[in-house]
C-alpha cells in the first residue's frame, strides 16, 4: 500500500494503522526487524487457537491439551471418510454442503460444532465417541 488517496475513500492506511483500528492498541514495535502478522495477534485460524477471556476482553491461547485433542478430532474425522470409501464431494453431497466445506473442516481452517460433528459422525455411521476419544487407537 502506497499510503496515497483513493478515489472517494481518502488515503490507504498503512498496515500499522489497520491494526490498530482492529485491536484498539498501538502496534507492536518492531525493533529492528519486520513486522510479522504474530505482532498484531492475527494468527491463521489452524495454526494457533484464540479465545477472549469473557471477564477481561483479553485473547488467550488454549493450552497445547486442547490443540493436540482438537488435531486428534481432525485425523479422527478423515480417517472415518477414508473408511467409510467416501470421497469428499460424496460426503458433502450427503450433507448438502459444499465439496470445499468438508476440505475446511478436516484442514481444522474452518472449525467444527457439536452439531456438525453428530452429522459427520451419521455419514461416517460412527458413534460420535469414535471422534471424541482422548488417546490415538
Amino acid at each position: 500500500m502506497d499510503g496515497g488517496a483513493r478515489p472517494g475513500r481518502g488515503p490507504t492506511p498503512s498496515l500499522a494503522q489497520t491494526a490498530q483500528a482492529l485491536h484498539g492498541r498501538k502496534t507492536p514495535k518492531a525493533s529492528g526487524r519486520a513486522f510479522s502478522i504474530f505482532d498484531f495477534g492475527i494468527f491463521p485460524s489452524h495454526a494457533v487457537d484464540v479465545r477472549t477471556n469473557p471477564k477481561t476482553g483479553n485473547k488467550l491461547l488454549k493450552d497445547s491439551g486442547y490443540v493436540r485433542q482438537y488435531r486428534l478430532l481432525l485425523k479422527r474425522l478423515r480417517q472415518a471418510r477414508l473408511d467409510a470409501g467416501l470421497t469428499q464431494s460424496q460426503v458433502a453431497n450427503r450433507l448438502g454442503r459444499r465439496q470445499s466445506y468438508v476440505s475446511k473442516c478436516e484442514s481444522g481452517e474452518r472449525r467444527v460444532d457439536a452439531v456438525e460433528l453428530l452429522r459427520f459422525a451419521k455419514a461416517y455411521r460412527k458413534p460420535l465417541f469414535y471422534f471424541l476419544q482422548d488417546s490415538e487407537e
